[in-house]
């Protein structure tokens, strides 16, 4: 298959999700995240009613874009292959819901290239974080989040698996003893000591990448996390934290993006373990 007719099946599922997502504010305005989660696919550039976003532009695998505010509305979209302005591999229009605020992936590989609409929905406040994680490696297993010790009947996260996201978690701010675990398992694959949060925030943390040996594109699994929202009026709610890049002076998931990494491999590890033995190793 190729890109263009690969990419060019994302937009008709794009603009029916967001056409009928229901707005969630009084705003006359949409905002909108964007994320490349297709592990081989190459890297974009997007123009909006014939004027490129320059927050979008050279867009490669495992790119969380800030949200962009843009009138809701009809609008043209078209997507380029990285340097061209001819022969987009997107031409159409697509309509915004006024104060609805979403994200939208491409996922899975470049043969069977999907896309994922999430409407962002968070109700921080300043007695608690709310933490929402994504499955969006569409190779990876279905897995579960449990405090340490817990059974699985305990587990805070349950059966996660691509392309679902969890609902936000209302956490404390402070510090979590948490297990990643297969589905309905008692098997850790990866410990995961000391996670802290900070009250006042809302963040999403994606999954993204291939659990595939080799990985496909290249690129395995890894984390993407952003913040959605903040009670806090001395932080934007429209910073992100890309993969590898600065925090911006966001601490509280550094944490949780590199163990979560971790997650990836031990995932990998333990499915390797499977297909080997005939059952998971404790």
């Amino acid at each position: 298959m190729s890109f263009r007719s690969a990419i060019s099946r994302l937009l008709p599922a794009l603009a029916l999700a967001v056409a009928i997502a229901a707005p969630v504010g009084a705003s006359n305005h949409a905002t909108v995240r964007v994320l490349h989660a297709s592990p081989d696919a190459p890297a974009v550039d997007v123009y909006v009613d014939d004027a490129v976003v320059s927050a979008l532009t050279n867009v490669p695998f495992g790119t969380l874009s800030d949200y962009l505010d843009v009138p809701s509305g009809d609008h043209n979209v078209k997507v380029y292959a990285t340097g061209t302005t001819t022969d987009p591999v997107i031409d159409a229009d697509v309509t915004l819901a006024a104060g609805t605020a979403y994200t939208i992936a491409a996922t899975d590989a470049l043969a069977s290239i999907t896309s994922q609409v999430l409407v962002d929905d968070p109700s921080p406040d300043c007695d608690s974080a709310q933490v929402r994680v994504v499955h969006f490696s569409a190779d990876a297993p279905a897995v579960d989040i449990a405090p340490a010790g817990a059974t699985p009947d305990e587990a805070v996260i349950k059966n996660l698996a691509y392309p679902d996201a969890s609902d936000y978690l209302s956490l404390r701010g402070g510090s979590y003893d948490l297990e990643v675990r297969l589905a309905g398992e008692t098997t850790v694959a990866l410990d995961l000591p000391g996670v802290t949060v900070e009250d006042c925030m809302a963040y999403s943390v994606f999954a993204i990448g291939s659990a595939a040996d080799p990985a496909v594109g290249g690129n395995g699994l890894q984390v993407v996390v952003g913040v959605d929202a903040s009670a806090d009026p001395d932080m934007p709610a429209t910073d992100t934290l890309p993969v590898g890049g600065d925090s911006n002076g966001i601490p509280p998931l550094v944490l949780i993006g590199a163990v979560l990494l971790a997650v990836g491999v031990s995932l990998r590890v333990l499915r390797t373990r499977v297909d080997a033995a005939g059952e998971p190793r404790d």
